[in-house]
């Protein structure tokens, strides 16, 4: 546990000069991690026709700062209700790090798609965090230890779609942990205030940031409130997320210091409101993404069918979830592989799990999307100098590839020579196979065909062929 704060005072909550803005999602930066954090994160989806699924949580947002995890989420007997017009699942736990954890053990849902959807336990209650049980009662969560089931219900979703989920797995965050919590407000005469006829707004994001944990988010309740729980001692960053709907009153950050309460505990601060101003809505909403625009896509790549969640989409190669050039290769991508053109669409790229390949044929699969490689295929740079100087080669400690180098599941790049035409039948053709190490996977190229729901917001799209869903509006970039 950090070294606890001495104050005098018990909470003090300071506001950030940023009344009145809106923010970006570049103004929340991922804080520095604490070594002693215990948060596992996943992404993924559940589906009535999968029956079961099990999903790996990582163990921190930056690979060079592993933290302790992983943990596996398990979904076992996922069917329709139609008494509830829900979708079911039993959740449970398992703990395959090599540790062991002080209980309790929480998960929680931080972001859903569609954005309508709610987890209810089997009363109809909303579950914000979900508490796991185990058989024995050490309060230990040891090693390949698996926790009891937890039934929730997933509503206002439709039957035979799927939901999409990122969660957050919390482990030893002991009773006498501190708590930040509020309201976001429909601020109807606009004077920053609450008075006694304005309502609670649901379905707002809420950001919560520290360098001694990971980022948090939630959504407010149907009521306008929403908490963070299981806060240690610390100065906490409180963000209201941007919405499209919603014009500040207030401002849209609070910092929030925790302090020793005296008596072993940590303090709490549930007065950490956001007042707004509810907009009509727009005749049309502007699309996320058209067909014909530069777009670069970073997410995790999924099966059944297959395509990227993506958590990061890019217009005119922006590359804002790149490494910001961490090393020093003249682009963003965090490969040691500076890319010539690599702000425009003159070339499509895939990068990502080998899903399937065919020798005879010289076609293999990327992302589920098929690619050819032919001898006579030319690579357009070779002989050019990629900003390391040493001509072809790309500084990574990866040879170029041959199809016969590969295996399914191995993690590879390939660039091809022109965005595909969604009509055209001819397989697309690659060159410069080389191997990926990065666990995000990436998709570059032309928009070629976009799907929207009935309120005009994105909700599938394709480059090179390969279907990209959108996990959540409030992440994406212009």
């Amino acid at each position: 546990m950090p070294a606890r704060l001495r104050m005098a005072a018990a909470i003090l909550a300071i506001l950030l000069p940023l009344a009145f803005l809106g923010c970006s999602d570049d103004s929340s930066t991922v804080p520095t991690n604490d070594d002693t954090t215990r948060t596992g994160l996943a992404q993924g989806e559940i589906n009535d026709t999968l029956g079961s699924f099990e999903i790996r949580t990582n163990a921190g947002p930056d690979p060079s700062r592993p933290l302790p995890g992983p943990f596996l989420i398990k979904g076992e007997n996922i069917a329709w209700v139609d008494s509830m017009d829900a979708l079911c699942v039993d959740l449970l736990l398992e703990n395959i790090s090599g540790n062991t954890y002080a209980e309790p053990v929480t998960l929680t849902f931080t972001s859903l798609l569609p954005d309508s959807a709610m987890v209810i336990d089997g009363d109809g209650n909303e579950l914000d965090v979900i508490d796991f049980q185990f058989a024995n009662d050490d309060a230990m969560w040891t090693d390949g230890e698996i926790s009891l089931p937890v039934t929730v219900y997933f509503t206002n979703v439709v039957q035979g779609q799927a939901v999409g989920f990122s969660a957050r797995v919390d482990v030893g965050m002991m009773p006498g942990m501190g708590s930040i919590g509020g309201l976001v407000f429909e601020d109807l005469n606009a004077d920053g205030v609450r008075d006694d006829d304005e309502m609670g707004i649901g379905g707002v994001g809420i950001a919560l940031g520290s360098d001694i944990m990971m980022p948090m988010q939630t959504r407010t309740a149907a009521d306008g409130t929403y908490r963070f729980d299981g806060l240690d001692v610390g100065l906490y960053n409180v963000m209201k997320l941007p919405n499209e709907r919603l014009r500040p009153t207030t401002p849209t950050q609070l910092q929030v210091i925790l302090s020793d309460d005296g008596e072993g505990g940590v303090s709490s601060f549930m007065d950490a409101n956001f007042g707004c101003v509810v907009l009509s809505p727009p005749d049309s909403i502007p699309p996320l993404v058209a067909p014909g625009d530069c777009v670069q896509v970073t997410g995790t790549f999924a099966t059944d069918p297959d395509r990227v969640l993506a958590f990061g989409i890019d217009r005119e190669g922006d590359c804002e979830y790149g490494d910001h050039d961490k090393d020093g290769d003249g682009d963003h991508d965090g490969d040691h592989d500076w890319d010539h053109e690599d702000d425009d669409c003159s070339f499509g790229e895939l990068r990502g799990p080998v899903t399937d390949i065919n020798l005879d044929e010289n076609t293999f699969a990327i992302l589920g999307t098929w690619i050819h490689i032919g001898d006579e295929t030319v690579d357009p740079m070779k002989g050019e100098d990629h900003g390391d100087g040493d001509d072809d080669e790309d500084g990574m400690d990866c040879r170029d590839l041959t199809l016969a180098d590969l295996s399914i599941g191995d993690r590879v790049r390939v660039r091809t020579t022109t965005a595909s035409d969604p009509g055209d039948e001819e397989m697309i053709q690659g060159y410069r196979l080389r191997c990926w190490t990065n666990r995000w996977s990436k998709v570059k190229g032309i928009v070629e065909t976009v799907e929207t729901d009935d309120d005009g917001h994105v909700t599938s799209f394709t480059i090179l062929r390969t279907t990209i869903v959108p996990m959540r509006k409030d992440r994406m970039m212009d």
